[in-house]
């Protein structure tokens, strides 16, 4: 059951991501570029 919840939780996460991308632009694709998409990095700044 895990393994198919973590599918359904990464195709909507890429679905918002699209959504985003539409709605922010380039800004967006730049904020993506900064940030990982799950996990953030420790000691990094943003």
């Amino acid at each position: 059951m895990f393994p198919v919840l973590i599918f359904v939780y990464y195709r909507l996460s890429k679905k918002e991501e699209s959504e985003m991308i539409i709605l922010f632009g380039d800004e967006y694709k730049r904020y993506m570029e900064r940030m990982p998409m799950f996990i953030p990095r420790l000691g990094t700044k943003a």
